[in-house]
């Protein structure tokens, strides 16, 4: 017997498999399917695929119909004469170069005969569909997975895990659908396709959310990575008028802490082709990638900037690779005369630097409308998605318009301009042709100072390029000094556009923005471009590369938007500083308490120099800038963060009597002088590097007999000496001095470390401090594969494990000792110790052997992770995190763990004391069996997608994923969603996590259900046993056949369903189970599981008719119980180990199980402890 309850250790589950799967966003799409297990493998990795079960359909014509079979993404292959099969595919990183293959380990499918299934003939109306022409007896697709050609996003060499669930047979009329596949990836053979020299170090922190989504990403890596900031492309005429008008905007965006390169028609011919070009070079040149590029001007006229081409500026981002997947933020700000930039320039500048924090109101209030019942319920959806989304944000009042609840399309309108005339933040519309607000009502809107961000992505709302585009409009709106319209308003061009792909424009749109929150506009319209790519671009290349042209962003992609009412700063820094000091440290707090990663920048540009710093402040809220000022005069201090009010802080620069500070510094590492190193005049780890310093004389007479000498309190400084001694320097004057600082860099110094020194020039009557960083070179390691034994490592089993690493640092790596410590309770390290062959930059290596073992009470298929500390013979240090699979979960195994540490156990886990008995609880009146006496709650749910839920007060406090909740919203569709959620009694069951449905919601039947039949849902307090039960009696699905009977119970906190987290935990018991498909139009079949607050983390049990695989079959008489109460059941063994001749004890004797699941060593009193 398996004995589980509570564990006070931290579980963690692999990040990638959470968050990759919640990036589907348009409700007529969500994923084709769910990763499981992702294992690190000796080549590559290995990913457990749990597929969705397609939609079946007739097409064709009455004389010879025939069927089609899609999955969620509605992706279907093409293929001249060949049946039109469903596709689905993932994004996942490659190595910088070389191959990639794809083996199908292991498949599970059923085969369906007697079926005519479509064939595509040039045309893939429903109509022009029918039966393949030549039938031969072979199964198309010939292969179940492949991987794309290798593309490249912004850092990383990607690709696609291209998976075919449905093959079919013309001869055999025989159709196999796969629900489960278990697929390897192997990095081999040469393909140099879009490849990269070497794997990346410094990544971008504007694309880091879209990295998170990776298949194969893994929150910890970022250990391995250095975040930058990259700069902005501005591409605009070399007009000294327009420059004018800009130099508002461009003084701010440099304050604010953004780096602007200009690419001018008086660098380049000012044609698409010329300025793609420019933009090219200038990507390849630079060691810190840009991430943004600013347009100036429309397609045409005095103020231009040409479109990339066509319809867009899209081609001007694609720059990574060869490939067309947009590789920044674009916006354009699109004036057609001086003016209209003196107004945008406005209306940035009263939206980003000049906040009235007298009218705050507008902040977190939206407007989302629905247009056109030509469009579909798919756009009232992801409009309430979205809603959901501003509310989880803070969002006090979203307001909703719907085609059909308003007599006609003006009327829909005008409700959505008063409401944006009362204040918006975000307005969102998906509609049809013609439909929504119209130009000039735009240019009258009378929203002053309220400008919200517009996506309006629907046929001719960006014709900007052949006429005056809607989103132009909105950016145009205003005055010179009445900001009003928008700040910015993503459309689409031409009359061409179809629902599916601007739903997967929108939904990537509002994901970015709301649920990412990402700061900058151009973060917006990317993510938009990046989820029609990644679902899309596979199969129907030319429509995405079309959509994406068509789809732009009006205004400047680097303002940051608006999502809460603005937090104000407390700013703590000297306003003046004396000339020759090259540091300057800033404190910022909110409410007395430290604000991390707010911008900071010193910015003093005159006629004299241009000193523009920036820094990021750490969790001390405290950051300290490098300020190589040389001549007095004013500076400007600015402190931004999202959703902070800037604060502008005047710094002034005062001339010195007298005073000394560095100019200039080399290092020296050749041996010379107590010098170590390899001479190649950058500090290393390790090294000892000799400080050459340049000091100037800033003061009004010559400064005589001045020393330098220098401490450290820096973690990665072992050790300061020498002084450096200056004779006379006259005023304005500089000198190296004789001698030299010696600083002794600790070998465990990190890569990209600036090690921080304390500088004091004295001459004994005189005292002058200043500061010094010093970028450290180090190597730097990440684990690029695991190898495992055979069959891996089972529960209570042990096995050798060993791991491939790379050195992407800036050092050597020297032959080196491992030491692998387990971060997880299941998983025990043996034999922590192995060799590590040396890694230049660049190289890798594999380790020895290291023994570890599974507890016997491990959850078969539970993720272990570890860390390899890898320490050189001179002492260089890194660390890298491993991860690996311990055992294979089956049906009878619990499911789980979520990240949060919910398991869902099922009365088929008899292996496990928390495995629930079946005992099923009637509350129905009248009912056979009736327990007691429920009450009916008001759901009338009598049709389809005619959906109510009711809000139910609960008996007591349930907690769940850590937050009380004394409500919950009950819906007929076989879901509860804690608090006050009755708009989303979502008949469509989605995936868990993914951010369509509620929030914190638990399904224990997910489904189109109603309550016609005599079904209903009814609730009852069975106070004396602390459960309050939820009982969905004879339900039927949205055709009005196959009722089911299933019930959901909350535990109190009573015996036995106590827990030590304080989660309360939950039962899904299923009396009468009649699984069905539903409608044609809707998703088949249900889901059940758990989901959190955000939509990141849950346990998905089914879906589709497939299972997950710790999850028996819902059929009659399953329990499912939910809890957080797992824990190891541990003892300890303890003892004394003495010599035999004498009895004196014996210290550092190894003490180990059998299995080696314990391990430790005698103490000095020949003691040990197991367990």
């Amino acid at each position: 017997m398996k004995r589980w309850t509570w564990t006070g250790c931290a579980v963690f589950v692999l990040l990638a498999a959470t968050v990759a799967w919640a990036a589907p966003l348009a409700q007529e799409q969500t994923v084709s399917f769910q990763v499981g297990d992702r294992i690190l493998t000796s080549s590559g990795y290995e990913f457990e695929l749990s597929f969705a079960e397609p939609r079946v359909s007739t097409v064709g014509t009455a004389a010879e119909p025939v069927t089609v079979m899609e999955l969620p993404e509605g992706i279907l292959m093409a293929e001249e004469g060949e049946p039109m099969v469903p596709v689905a595919g993932r994004f996942f990183r490659l190595p910088p170069s070389g191959g990639v293959t794809v083996e199908v380990l292991d498949a599970e499918y059923v085969t369906l005969r007697g079926i005519d299934y479509a064939a595509y003939f040039g045309d893939e109306s429903p109509d022009a569909l029918g039966k393949v022409r030549s039938p031969v007896d072979a199964w198309f697709p010939g292969t179940l997975a492949e991987a794309s050609e290798p593309a490249i996003l912004h850092d990383f060499r990607i690709s696609s895990l291209i998976t075919y669930p449905v093959q079919v047979n013309p001869a055999l009329r025989e159709v196999r659908v796969y629900n489960n596949l278990r697929v390897q990836i192997r990095f081999n053979g040469e393909d140099d396709r879009n490849a990269l020299p070497a794997p990346p170090t410094r990544i971008s922190e504007a694309f880091l959310p879209v990295y998170r989504d990776f298949l194969d990403w893994d929150e910890r890596e970022l250990d391995g990575y250095q975040l930058v900031r990259g700069a902005v492309q501005v591409l605009v005429q070399n007009n000294s008028q327009i420059m004018l008008r800009l130099e508002p905007w461009i003084e701010w965006k440099r304050q604010k802490g953004w780096e602007l390169d200009f690419l001018t028609d008086s660098d380049v011919s000012w044609s698409a082709s010329s300025i793609r070009s420019a933009l090219q070079t200038r990507w390849n040149q630079a060691e810190t990638k840009y991430d943004y590029i600013v347009i100036i001007g429309d397609a045409s006229g005095g103020v231009m900037t040409p479109p990339a081409s066509g319809q867009g500026d899209e081609l001007y981002g694609h720059l990574a690779g060869s490939d067309n997947l947009v590789d920044v933020g674009i916006g354009r700000i699109s004036v057609a005369s001086y003016d209209d930039i003196t107004k945008y320039v406005h209306k940035v500048l009263s939206y980003e630097r000049d906040v009235d924090m007298g009218n705050t109101g507008w902040y977190h209030r939206g407007m989302l409308a629905a247009g056109s019942s030509l469009s579909g319920i798919s756009t009232v959806f992801l409009s309430r998605y979205a809603r959901h989304a501003m509310l989880d944000l803070g969002y006090t009042d979203v307001d909703t318009a719907w085609y059909y609840d308003y007599p006609s399309s003006s009327a829909l309108n005008n409700f959505s301009i008063n409401k944006i005339n009362t204040g918006v933040s975000l307005y969102g519309y998906r509609g049809w042709l013609g439909q929504g607000i119209s130009e000039s009502q735009i240019n009258g809107l009378t929203n002053t100072d309220m400008t919200p961000v517009v996506v309006d992505v629907t046929c001719g709302t960006g014709n900007w390029v052949t006429g005056l585009g809607k989103n132009e409009v909105y950016i145009r709106a205003g005055t010179m000094t009445s900001a009003r319209g928008a700040i910015g308003a993503i459309g689409t061009a031409t009359s061409g556009t179809h629902t599916r792909f601007n739903n997967s424009l929108v939904g990537g749109a509002y994901y970015s923005m709301l649920v990412q929150r990402n700061r900058a506009m151009g973060d917006i319209i990317r993510g938009a471009k990046i989820n029609l790519w990644m679902n899309y671009h596979i199969f129907e290349p030319g429509q995405t590369a079309s959509f994406s042209e068509w789809c732009n962003l009006m205004g400047d992609p680097t303002v940051w938007v608006w999502t809460d009412i603005p937090h104000l700063f407390t700013v703590n820094t000297a306003t003046t500083m004396e000339l020759g000091t090259n540091f300057h440290t800033v404190e910022v707090l909110e409410n007395d308490s430290p604000v991390e990663g707010a911008w900071v920048t010193f910015y003093k540009v005159d006629n004299d120099e241009e000193v523009i710093t920036t820094g990021t402040t750490g969790p001390d809220g405290m950051v300290t800038l490098e300020v190589p000022v040389r001549f007095t005069g004013d500076a400007t201090l600015t402190v931004t963060a999202q959703n902070f009010k800037p604060e502008q802080i005047d710094i002034t620069v005062t001339p010195p009597a007298e005073r000394v500070g560095y100019v200039d510094v080399t290092y020296q590492d050749n041996g010379a002088g107590g010098t170590s190193g390899n001479a190649n005049g950058v500090p290393e780890a390790g090294e000892t590097v000799g400080l050459i310093v340049t000091a100037h004389n800033y003061g009004g007479s010559t400064a005589s007999g001045f020393n330098l000498s220098a401490s450290s309190w820096d973690p990665f400084v072992s050790a300061v000496n020498g002084i450096i001694s200056y004779t006379d320097i006259a005023p304005d004057a500089e000198s190296t001095g004789t001698g030299m600082i010696l600083v002794e860099i600790a070998p465990d110094a990190q890569h990209e470390w600036d090690a921080e020194l304390s500088l004091v020039f004295s001459n004994g009557t005189s005292n002058y401090e200043d500061v010094l960083r010093i970028p450290v070179s180090a190597p730097q390691l990440v684990t690029t594969s695991v190898h495992l034994p055979a069959g891996g490592i089972p529960p209570g089993q042990n096995g050798n494990v060993s791991f491939t690493l790379s050195n992407v640092g800036g050092s050597d790596m020297g032959v080196s000792n491992g030491v692998l410590v387990s971060l997880d309770p299941f998983l025990t390290v043996a034999e922590n110790e192995a060799s590590v062959p040396a890694m230049p930059v660049g190289g890798s290596a594999t380790t020895g052997n290291f023994l570890v073992a599974a507890h016997p009470t491990t959850v078969p298929g539970r993720i272990a992770h570890a860390q390899l500390i890898v320490t050189s013979g001179t002492g260089q240090v890194d660390t890298a995190f491993v991860s690996f699979a311990l055992g294979n979960r089956v049906a009878t195994d619990p499911e789980g763990p979520d990240n949060y540490g919910y398991y869902a156990f099922d009365n088929t886990d008899t292996e496990y004391d928390l495995a629930p008995t079946y005992d099923w609880v009637e509350i129905k009146p009248g009912a056979p069996g009736n327990d007691y006496t429920g009450v009916l709650l008001g759901i009338n749910d009598t049709g389809d997608d005619d959906d109510e839920a009711v809000l139910v007060q609960l008996p007591f406090t349930f907690q769940y994923y850590g937050e009380e909740f004394t409500e919950i919203t009950v819906s007929a569709n076989g879901m509860i969603a804690m608090g006050d959620q009755t708009d989303m009694a979502l008949a469509r069951n989605w995936t868990i996590p993914s951010p369509l449905g509620p929030n914190y919601m638990i399904a224990p039947y997910w489904d189109e259900r109603m309550t016609t039949g005599g079904g209903g849902v009814y609730a009852y307090y069975d106070a004396p046993n602390g459960r309050y039960i939820i009982e969905w009696y004879s339900v039927p699905d949205g055709q009005g056949s196959n009722p089911c009977t299933f019930e959901l119970i909350l535990y109190d906190q009573v015996p036995g369903h106590a827990t030590y987290s304080g989660d309360n935990e939950i039962l899904f018991q299923y009396a009468t189970m009649n699984h069905s498909s539903g409608w044609y139009h809707d998703n088949p079949y249900w889901t059940t599981g758990i989901e959190n607050g955000d939509q990141s983390d849950g346990l998905q049990l089914a879906f589709w008719l497939a299972y997950s695989s710790g999850t028996a079959p819902i059929t009659n008489g399953r329990a499912i119980l939910i809890t957080t109460n797992v824990r190891m059941i541990t003892g300890s063994i303890q003892g004394t180990v003495t010599r035999l001749d004498n009895g004196e004890p014996i210290e550092g004797l190894t003490v180990r199980t059998t299995d080696y699941v314990f391990t430790t060593t005698t103490d000095e009193n020949g003691q040990y402890l197991l367990g």
